[in-house]
């Protein structure tokens, strides 16, 4: 303080709510000499907040350890997400002078200077329609959920979405990115590719479908209870999510061509993001029921949605590409693995199929979507899954439900046609100002502080 320039305002306490502290505001007027301010630092994200992560300045988070050199109130530091991992290059580093002052506190030398870094911006991949429409899409359910959109031809994550069962999406739930969930049905395209890949099928081959089959004493029957009685190809088994086709041909196909299938579409393989994620385990047991239950999504099977939303933009482009999430930063990616056109157009067709006999209603909304949508159960929450792509977006929907409401609607494809809906037609722009600024550059939105000095 008494070094301090004079008549200068110069902050000594920063308080994140005013209203908390207003007993200690009102014994500070009384300061003779001491006054407050009120000021409006960015703290908490607008949108995609387990991407973007939240920003504290005040005295409970420890902000003065975690900042590199000379600290004062107002000082802020990202406490997650991007706005932790990039802190030193968005916060910049204070420039210092010592200086000489004469009796009306004019400067009137420099004695000596340390000159400071500017704060920088960092660029995303997010899309800020993309994300608006995403996280608009999460309203539908019922309790948890999250969506995740990866642009087909480079793997860009274009949204991360989260919302949880209070309806609020926080900087902490980043299971958009980290989860790891039982993909169920859904697996059925990395199943379907495997079978073409190890010739345990070919495309125009017959492919029974019964009621039901027993494995290494497991019982497998299909969601619907019934069967495919008319040209039962691979294809159609995928359209339909056929359980009972893929468990009898799980030994056919074997368990290191289904693992090395879904390794080559980036599932458990050492893809990384500039923030942690999950690119999921493909962990087989060594008995037949282990196999047949791996092919068709459980029994050591583990993924992330962004996991398999990449699965889907491989299929989409005929290429897998590692994700990425910041431009121009983080790890090299892996390389691209290049797939077979011909497999590919076969798992297309049974998507294809999925959504215009399952789903028809995804089809309302601009160009034709392809997809496969299940329903499984881990640790006694029912998982709702929607994964499929349309045009250059490929997406995946994760919803987790309460057991007891999941005989009616599937949620993740409600919130699938939601998501198309508002890709389509807009989301009506929130009452606060634009949030553009803050998924491409990693901005958040503002919060009202005070501080205290003299």
């Amino acid at each position: 303080m008494r070094s301090a320039p004079p008549e200068q305002f110069q902050p000594l306490v920063l308080m994140r709510d005013a209203n908390v502290g207003r007993d200690l505001l009102g014994q500070v007027a009384a300061i003779p000499g001491a006054d407050t301010q009120s000021v409006e630092i960015n703290l908490t994200p607008s949108v995609a907040p387990a991407v973007l992560g939240e920003v504290a300045g005040t005295a409970e988070h420890r902000v003065s350890s975690r900042v590199p050199g000379a600290y004062q109130a107002g000082d802020t530091v990202g406490l997650d997400g991007l706005q932790n991992i990039f802190q030193n290059e968005l916060a910049g580093s204070a420039t210092t002078q010592v200086v000489s002052l004469d009796a009306d506190g004019q400067i009137t030398d420099v004695l000596e200077s340390w000159r400071g870094d500017l704060s920088g911006g960092i660029a995303t991949t997010l899309d800020a329609e993309i994300q608006r429409s995403a996280e608009a899409a999460l309203e539908v359910l019922p309790g948890n959920g999250y969506l995740v959109a990866v642009d087909v031809g480079s793997g860009d994550v274009l949204a991360a979405a989260a919302r949880q069962s209070d309806g609020t999406g926080g900087t902490t739930d980043d299971a958009a990115l980290t989860g790891s969930y039982a993909p169920g049905g859904v697996f059925t395209i990395v199943s379907a590719l495997a079978a073409l890949e190890s010739g345990a099928v070919t495309p125009d081959a017959e492919m029974p479908c019964g009621y039901q089959t027993e494995i290494g004493g497991q019982t497998f029957t299909n969601p619907d209870n019934g069967s495919l009685q008319v040209a039962p190809t691979l294809a159609r088994n995928l359209a339909f999510q056929c359980s009972v086709g893929f468990a009898d041909l799980s030994d056919e196909v074997g368990a290191q061509a289904l693992a090395d299938t879904a390794r080559r579409l980036g599932l458990d393989t050492e893809w990384q993001l500039a923030l942690p994620a999950n690119p999921g385990v493909v962990d087989i047991g060594h008995g037949a029921a282990d196999l047949a239950m791996a092919v068709n999504g459980d029994q050591g099977v583990r993924v992330s949605p962004l996991s398999m939303a990449l699965v889907a933009a491989a299929v989409a482009d005929g290429t897998w590409n590692a994700p990425s999430l910041v431009r121009e930063e983080g790890p090299t990616p892996i390389a691209p693995t290049e797939l077979d056109h011909a497999d590919l157009e076969v798992v297309r067709e049974g998507m294809r199929q999925a959504v215009a006999q399952r789903m028809s209603l995804l089809n309302a909304y601009g160009d034709e979507v392809l997809g496969q949508a299940a329903r499984t159960e881990q640790d006694g929450t029912a998982l709702h899954w929607f994964v499929g792509y349309q045009g250059d977006v490929a997406f995946a929907v994760l919803a987790e439900v309460d057991p007891a409401v999941t005989l009616v609607n599937q949620h993740a494809v409600s919130s699938a046609a939601t998501f198309l809906n508002h890709l389509a037609n807009g989301v009506p722009e929130p009452a606060a100002a634009s949030t553009d600024d803050a998924v491409d550059q990693a901005e958040t939105g503002t919060g009202a502080t005070d501080q205290t000095g003299s």
